[in-house]
């Protein structure tokens, strides 16, 4: 969900169990129950981008 404007900008089907940040910040990592799939995103792209993998 975008801060500023409130609208979804992404969805994960299922619940997600963990989520993780890289050392710089850069990058997040999102895991759960989807398919057993992990999602990772460059947080430098704009928002509502699709995930990297």
């Amino acid at each position: 969900m975008d801060a500023r404007t409130g609208k979804e900008v992404v969805k994960l089907d299922g619940h997600v169990l963990g989520l993780a940040f890289s050392p710089d910040g850069r990058t997040l990592a999102a895991g759960g129950t989807d398919k057993s799939r992990i999602y990772i995103w460059n947080r430098t792209k704009a928002p509502g981008s699709s995930p990297l993998w």
